[in-house]
C-alpha cells in the first residue's frame, strides 16, 4: 500500500507506535486529546474546536495547491498556528504542512517512509497516521521552530 493510500484510511481507535519506540494516540481515540489547557486561547474564536472536530477535516485537505495559494488561503485568516495539509510538488514528499505564524507560512515536507508507512516531518518522530502527527505537533513544537500547531484552515468565527 502507498503512504497515500494509508493517509486515507481511516483507523478507529487504538495507539500508533512511531519507528523510535514512542506511543502516539490515534486521532480517532477519546476527543479528550485535542483539548488545550493555554488559557492563551480561551478567547479565541477557536476554542474547543478540536474538541468537536477532528485534526485533520477535509476544509483542511488539498490535493492540489500550490505554495502561494496555500499562502493566501493561511493569509485570510492570520491566526497563528492555523495549518492545512496540501499535496506536494516534490518528489521527495507526497504532502506539505503549511502553517501560519508571526505574520508568514511556513511549509514542512511530510515524508513518508515507504516501507513503514509512517509519516515525520524529520528524521525523527515518526507516525502510523497523519492525524496522529497533527495530534503531537498540537502539544510539541514544530522542528526547529518555537511554535505548534493550534487549528485546521477553514475554522472561523461564527
Amino acid at each position: 500500500m502507498l503512504c497515500s493510500e494509508a493517509a486515507r484510511m481511516s483507523i478507529s481507535s487504538g495507539a500508533g507506535t512511531s519507528l523510535n519506540g514512542h506511543i502516539h494516540q490515534t486521532a480517532a481515540a477519546s476527543s479528550d486529546q485535542y483539548s488545550s489547557d493555554d488559557s492563551s486561547t480561551e478567547d479565541s474564536p477557536y476554542i474547543d474546536v478540536l474538541q468537536r472536530e477532528d485534526v485533520y477535516p477535509d476544509k483542511a485537505k488539498f490535493d492540489h495547491l500550490s505554495r502561494e495559494e496555500a499562502n493566501s488561503k493561511l493569509m485570510e485568516e492570520k491566526y497563528d498556528g492555523m495549518y492545512l495539509i496540501r499535496g506536494s510538488s516534490n518528489v521527495e514528499s507526497e504532502k506539505v504542512l503549511s502553517v501560519w505564524t508571526n505574520g508568514k507560512s511556513r511549509h514542512y515536507k511530510v515524508f513518508c517512509d515507504p516501507g513503514s508507512q509512517h509519516y515525520s516531518l524529520t528524521h525523527g518522530d515518526s507516525f502510523a497516521t497523519i492525524p496522529t502527527l497533527l495530534t503531537h505537533y498540537r502539544s510539541n513544537n514544530l522542528p526547529k521552530s518555537e511554535f505548534s500547531l493550534t487549528v485546521p484552515y477553514g475554522y472561523t468565527q461564527s
